[in-house]
This record gives C-alpha cells, sequence and structure tokens, in this order.
C-alpha cells in the first residue's frame, strides 16, 4: 500500500531533479546549440560543443532522481535504496537538498529496521 508520505516523496525528488539538473541542462543545451549560429568566428563552434557536452551530463544525471521519485510515488520497494543513496549525495545542497535528503531517511526508515520486504 502507497502512503501519502510516499507519493509526496516521489514527486519532491521528480521535481527537485528537474529544477535541480533538468532544467539547467535544458538551458545550457539551447545556449549551445545558438551560440555558434548566432556568432562568428572559430572560437564559438567549440563554446558551443562544451555547453552541448554540459548539458548532456546534467541530463544524463537527472535520470535516476526521475527514476526513483517514479519509483517512490507508485510505492515500489525496489526504488527505497537508490533514494537511500541519492539521499547522502544530496546532502550537501543545503537548505533544499538537505531538507529532501532528510525526509527521505524519515519515509524509508518509518518501517522500522525491516524497512524492505
Amino acid at each position: 500500500m502507497v502512503t501519502n508520505r510516499e507519493v509526496l516523496l516521489g514527486r519532491l525528488w521528480i521535481w527537485f531533479t528537474i529544477l535541480g539538473l533538468g532544467f539547467p541542462a535544458l538551458v545550457l543545451l539551447l545556449i549551445g546549440i545558438f551560440v555558434p549560429a548566432l556568432a562568428t568566428g572559430r572560437d564559438s563552434l567549440a563554446v558551443g560543443g562544451v555547453l552541448f557536452a554540459v548539458a548532456m551530463f546534467l541530463g544524463i544525471l537527472a535520470i535516476p532522481g526521475i527514476v526513483v521519485g517514479r519509483g517512490l510515488a507508485k510505492g515500489k520497494t525496489w526504488a527505497k535504496i537508490p533514494a537511500l543513496v541519492l539521499s547522502v549525495l544530496i546532502l550537501a545542497h543545503f537548505p533544499i537538498g538537505t531538507a529532501l535528503a532528510i525526509f527521505t531517511f524519515i519515509v524509508v526508515f518509518e518501517g522500522g529496521p525491516n524497512f524492505l520486504p
């Protein structure tokens, strides 16, 4: 049975990931595409390529957070361990990442020591 806390946690993970990594990746992707088209010179192509590569890297980093968020929102037990791993990684993103990580710890461990079936 999926609790309201798990659904909320899943949605928070999705939004945190989209706003934290997905949106900057989209902006960098657009800049990386349009800089070479608008600027002239040899260096504009290199700048566009670097921005495009950074955008792809950020986009790839966003995939685990979105997948974990969907899994938590649907009550999947496999999503709890990756959520804990991602929570440890975002603890330093004060204050929003820290709050999300603490909330993740609370929701995952609320069943006691046997939090996985």
